[in-house]
């Protein structure tokens, strides 16, 4: 009789799910799901390699361009579910899940900096070659896992429009985004129809501001695990979530707060009270970098995934620059 797969665990609260323990994984997210409706998600993928060129109307048709010209290329590196009930509690030691996903350093676009960072940061890529999860595998258990599809459920996240690209993209099993903004929200919003993204809450905030483990640590909430691994800055996210709401919102956010993607629904200062302006203007740029591992900037549209480091705004742009996914 085959021994059964071990179980991973990384500082205690989170469990490292890995091909050989998928299954275990899989029921324990199936097992928190029926206890816990406040779920933070965070993904760590290979940077930013591309940006668009074109005439673009709007900062948002800018922005979507610029994610689906990378997400399509691109594959994600791992995933992280952390879990909370309402008072942002959770009574389970291993409330956090991470997946790692199989991924070849080797054979697959990237931007070395960000894979450095990740490297940095403890993801082991020679592991990833080998033992990582197949996303196609992945994709079939998780829809059936009681997470997607699922009115009860309140997605936590951080500057998160790559976090939720890539998981729709595992959902649907398609290799390309869909063409508009407004297909990518219908289809969101269909398989996750409650998010909550912290920056949104933020532009609300006096005095709040930076990228995840910035903000964290001005609430003083404590990381448990490694930066810049999708498990760790789920818990995070969760953690910052409800003290944001405890300090600056009276412990309620207001329903028409929810569903709103920073960088794609709505942009601007955090503290500000007006959506960056947007002079309709051509982008004379064409995709830079790929393969060789160069990316075009330090900063991403994600928030808090380590791999989130993106592109810069190209020079022709007019208008206030939608701020950078910061790292955490």
């Amino acid at each position: 009789m085959p021994s059964m797969p071990s179980v991973a665990m990384m500082d205690n609260q989170i469990l490292d799910v890995w091909k050989n323990n998928l299954n275990i994984g899989m029921k324990r997210l199936r097992t928190l799901a029926k206890k816990y409706h406040y779920v933070a998600i965070d993904t760590e993928f290979p940077g930013v390699i591309a940006r668009p060129y074109g005439t673009f109307e709007n900062n948002q048709e800018y922005q979507y361009t610029n994610l689906k010209a990378n997400v399509d290329m691109l594959k994600p590196i791992q995933i992280g579910f952390s879990f909370f009930d309402a008072n942002g509690e959770s009574a389970d030691p291993l409330s956090t899940v991470q997946f790692n996903f199989l991924w070849n350093q080797d054979s697959e676009a990237h931007a070395q900096d960000s894979i450095d960072l990740l490297n940095l940061s403890g993801i082991d890529f020679e592991k990833l070659k080998v033992e990582g999860i197949d996303s196609a595998e992945f994709a079939e258990l998780f829809i059936s896992s009681g997470l997607v599809l699922n009115d009860q459920i309140t997605w936590l996240c951080f500057h998160s429009p790559f976090d939720w690209a890539y998981v729709m993209k595992l959902c649907t099993a398609q290799r390309c985004m869909p063409a508009s903004l407004q297909e990518f929200t219908e289809s969101l919003s269909l398989f996750f129809p409650n998010i909550v993204d912290i920056k949104v809450l933020m532009k609300r905030c006096k005095n709040l501001k930076g990228g995840l483990q910035e903000v964290a640590d001005q609430l003083d909430v404590p990381r448990i695990g490694s930066q810049h691994q999708a498990g760790s800055d789920a818990k995070i996210t969760g953690d910052a979530y409800f003290k944001i709401i405890d300090m600056y919102f009276e412990g309620k956010v207001d329903t028409s707060l929810v569903g709103l993607v920073w960088g794609l629904h709505e942009s601007g200062s955090s503290t500000g009270n007006g959506i960056n302006s947007w002079v309709p203007t051509t982008v004379a740029s064409s995709i830079v970098s790929g393969y060789d591992g160069s990316s075009s900037g330090a900063g991403a549209l994600n928030g808090s995934g380590a791999g989130s480091a993106a592109s810069s705004q190209p020079s022709s742009h007019r208008a206030s620059p939608v701020p950078a996914q910061e790292s955490s």
